[in-house]
């Protein structure tokens, strides 16, 4: 695809796409399962195990969203000063000048390790060469790479047409740069030191964070010292009947996972400045979040 005289190539979307998928709908599916297995179970090792389940399906699928996002995303770019890699919130501008070759895996003079991370749709990572050189990848399966060495770092990229990677990388060579563009790496890391730095995403984020561990807290001594407790309530106020106090257990995950959510979708609307403020109310809103569900607590206990 050709854009404002830059050639822009995609890695392969189906295969990662669709195993992506199934995995994030299989994760959300045993999560909710552990979740109700949770509200059946007694305190104990049991309990313990659903719970441990249940955050690590959670955390497995906040993973795999945005590795899904990322690939979606994905894009490498060619144009007459720079080639530029996009993968999520990792970004690689290389001025052309400062490309010494670019070779398919066939064409290379050493065996290329391969990242320990790799997932179809994300084969991702960081790996050291025999030379003392760094190679990164920036890919969404193991074949058909196409490799760009400059003289400090090698990058490891799988557009979808390789060749016509090459033969667009050969002709711009030819006609070589007008300008030195700057070089420029952006990693997640520097997003989340942004956050850092700014004082109100700082509270913000921390205060959701605060309140998820004080609701964990309460609950945990909650539910040792009240065996049972009433969900729910008739249309006069009266308590209806009483369930063992370990569903107290729902109001801590429930609200860890609208943290987690609103964390990672708040870090995609803060990267730009006009969209900041809504990065700002998504945090803002784990706090209020966190909120409703301490006073849920209380409430329960108190006409528990």
């Amino acid at each position: 695809m050709i854009v404002d005289d830059i050639y822009v190539f995609r890695p392969p979307l189906l295969r990662g796409s669709i195993i992506q998928g199934m995995a994030i709908i299989l994760l959300v599916g045993i999560s909710a399962w552990g979740l109700w297995q949770m509200t059946q179970a007694e305190v104990g090792p049991t309990f313990l195990f659903y719970l441990l389940l249940v955050l690590t399906g959670l955390s497995l699928v906040t993973v795999l969203v945005y590795c899904a996002y990322a690939l979606y995303r994905a894009e490498y770019s060619l144009e007459r000063e720079a080639v530029h890699l996009k993968w999520g919130l990792r970004v690689e501008d290389i001025p052309i000048s400062s490309i010494e070759w670019v070779r398919v895996e066939t064409d290379l003079e050493f065996s290329a390790p391969l990242p320990w991370f790799r997932w179809p749709g994300a084969v991702l990572g960081v790996r050291n060469l025999p030379d003392g050189n760094r190679l990164e990848f920036f890919a969404a399966n193991t074949r058909h790479l196409v490799f760009i060495a400059t003289q400090k770092r090698v990058f490891a990229i799988s557009p979808d047409e390789p060749k016509r990677f090459l033969e667009i990388f050969g002709q711009l060579m030819e006609m070589g740069s007008l300008t030195r563009p700057p070089e420029r790496s952006i990693y997640p890391t520097l997003l989340i030191w942004r956050i850092w730095l700014d004082q109100t995403a700082r509270y913000l984020v921390l205060g959701g964070l605060a309140l998820s561990l004080i609701l964990l807290v309460f609950v945990s001594f909650a539910i040792p010292a009240t065996p049972t407790v009433s969900l729910r309530m008739a249309p006069g106020g009266a308590p209806l009947e009483q369930v063992p106090s370990v569903q107290l257990m729902l109001l801590p995950v429930l609200n860890t996972s609208f943290f987690l959510g609103d964390f990672i979708l708040g870090m995609f609307f803060y990267r730009k400045y006009e969209n900041q403020l809504l990065a700002y109310l998504l945090w803002g809103s784990s706090v209020f979040t966190g909120l409703l569900f301490l006073a849920a607590l209380f409430f329960i206990m108190r006409v528990g």
